[in-house]
């Protein structure tokens, strides 16, 4: 009989804890509006990444979503906040719905399908990651095309109440500059405060 309760109880939790889950629909095309496309911005790494104002596609580019619990309005919050726990896989080709190309395709938009918390519902910030993955690299490795969304709010909801989509405004990717460029852009700079005290 000891047993029998154990194993129902044991039943009843876990069923509980799946349905105590939160999880969020990853994608930002429930609107198709192009104001919630991500595009290439002008200062891009050139046609290998795509052409500026081209949204971007699952044959160049990746997205990731990135989250912590609650309302948080500051970038170094966030970042403070977010694990690799409350990181999502990195999606990529068919979670896209067109390879890089003009919006009128539905470049710049994808759906990768459930994201699931690791938390029970609520109001969470959450934040996506855009980048140039060709050749696997992340987002902190690429020296390609990458940018990332404003933090944005969703009401993560647990089964049986349906999954809300992530609804954030669009942006753009951009080039990274390499190290090599920041240490010119400083030694030009230096040579004009050194010509100017000359003067």
């Amino acid at each position: 009989m000891k047993k029998l309760l154990l194993s129902l109880t044991a039943g009843v939790l876990s069923v509980a804890t799946m349905y105590g889950q939160g999880r969020v629909a990853f994608n930002n095309q429930s609107t198709f509006n192009t104001a919630d496309a991500i595009t290439i911005g002008l200062t891009n790494m050139g046609s290998a990444g795509g052409l500026a104002g081209e949204g971007i596609g699952g044959d160049k580019y990746s997205v990731q979503l990135r989250w912590a619990p609650g309302t948080i309005a500051s970038q170094s919050a966030f970042d403070a906040a977010v694990t690799a726990a409350t990181t999502s896989a990195v999606f990529t080709g068919a979670a896209f719905l067109a390879n890089t190309g003009p919006l009128a395709t539905f470049s710049g938009f994808f759906d990768a399908g459930s994201v699931a918390m690791g938390a029970p519902a609520g109001t969470f910030t959450m934040q996506t990651w855009a980048w140039y993955s060709v050749g696997g690299v992340t987002y902190a490795g690429t020296t390609g095309n990458k940018g990332a969304s404003q933090l944005f709010q969703v009401a993560v909801t647990a089964s049986p109440t349906p999954v809300n989509p992530t609804v954030f405004p669009g942006f753009t990717v951009t080039a990274v500059p390499e190290p090599a460029t920041f240490a010119l852009a400083g030694l030009g700079a230096a040579a004009l405060l050194l010509f100017r005290r000359r003067k």
